[in-house]
């Protein structure tokens, strides 16, 4: 009798391991003045909000024009966007608020409005509170609406440890609404392109040469509001970031090229977080990978110059000392190969828009790696 039950049970396990996931992802335009879509999210006559603190400074007006039209019943609360914020006690203040509340748990999702980091604690928040209440995610910069909202990965950082704590829970659907990045900083849409220039380089030449084309016709300060190259950009970056996640969304296999630019800067970035934004940090790391590909010639001087020329013309920063400090280089080393698991999975470009992995580096490369690093710097 308990060999037939510990059978089935396996059996049962096998059956479900593969379930897929399916949400949503819309694009629509100007969100808050659509009244009858933002009601239609929520089955009850209640919806509940959770806001980053500067999309609510930016668009109060309007929020307030929805609690004051909506014949449903409108709760609001505003997060703080920052690094230091992204902990277990901002997850707890959500928690109670939504508590408080009763929110139901199947007809009531939480709607997430914000950044990455908002994001991100709404989603963990959402996917502990009575086991996972529906959250829907409407990202308001670059960096949320090609990176944050497309997987299903929530996260709050646990000390310098970026993401440490999280779990993977897809959220019921996401809305994309491009115009709230009119009134996005532009130091933040620069921090979105280095996501963006991270999966070009390693995934897609043509995205890479659609990046060059739009910093010499268009211009970055038109915060990729402004004609059809803009729109592809967009859609092509969500587009290869599905193609590689779908199919590994639980990430059983460590081997993932959108680790790119995630293998040094994780530590780093946290340690600067007065600094240092997201796609920043993911962009130095992906120069310092950059470097290790040449001096392991996979790729040549000229490739070299124009990836640099790239990120230089995004206004995407090109150095920071701490990547060559060997210390925080191992630390980081450390973090990353216990997070894959023993490897260190290192995915380099071997060409633009081509990758390897690596599972191995020597002192001796590292050291030359970190030279020429810190030579590039006065070669643009």
């Amino acid at each position: 009798m308990i060999n037939n039950f510990i059978q089935q049970k396996q059996k049962f396990w096998e059956i479900n391991s593969e379930d897929k996931v399916n949400f949503q992802i819309i694009y629509t335009h100007s969100i808050l003045s659509q009244l009858k879509i933002i009601e239609e999210l929520s089955e009850t006559d209640r919806v509940f909000f959770l806001v980053d603190e500067n999309i609510w400074n930016l668009y109060r007006n309007q929020f307030e024009l929805i609690i004051q039209k909506s014949i449903k019943k409108i709760f609001i609360k505003t997060i703080r966007p920052d690094e230091e914020n992204k902990n277990i006690d901002s997850v707890i203040e959500i928690i109670k608020f939504l508590d408080d509340k009763s929110l139901k748990r199947r007809s009531e999702p939480v709607i997430a409005i914000g950044g990455g980091v908002v994001l991100d604690i709404a989603s963990f928040a959402s996917s502990i509170y009575r086991r996972g209440v529906p959250v829907i995610k409407i990202p308001t910069n670059l960096l949320s609406i090609v990176d944050a909202c497309v997987g299903v990965k929530t996260g709050i950082n646990f000390g310098l440890k970026r993401n440490r704590i999280g779990t993977y829970y897809p959220p019921q659907k996401v809305l994309i609404d491009k115009s709230f990045l009119k009134t996005c900083p532009q130091r933040h849409i620069t921090n979105g392109l280095g996501e963006i220039f991270k999966i070009a380089l390693i995934k897609s030449n043509s995205l890479f040469s659609q990046l060059e084309a739009y910093t010499d016709t268009v211009g970055i300060e038109e915060k990729l509001c402004v004609g059809a190259l803009a729109s592809k950009i967009i859609n092509d970056s969500i587009s290869l970031m599905l193609e590689e996640l779908q199919p590994n969304l639980w990430e059983k296999d460590l081997k993932r090229c959108v680790d790119f630019g995630h293998s040094f800067s994780p530590y780093i970035e946290l340690k600067n977080r007065n600094e240092l934004l997201h796609g920043e940090a993911v962009t130095l790391d992906c120069l310092f990978s950059t470097c290790l590909a040449f001096n392991l010639d996979l790729i040549n001087e000229q490739k070299l110059f124009r990836i640099y020329r790239l990120a230089h013309s995004l206004g995407l920063p090109i150095f920071h000392q701490d990547f060559t400090n060997k210390k925080l280089f191992h630390i980081s080393l450390a973090e990353t190969k216990a997070h894959r698991n023993g490897n260190l999975n290192l995915p380099i470009p071997s060409d633009i828009g081509q990758y390897i992995f690596i599972n191995e580096l020597s002192d001796e490369i590292i050291d030359k790696a970190m030279k020429l690093y810190k030579s590039m710097k006065d070669k643009l």
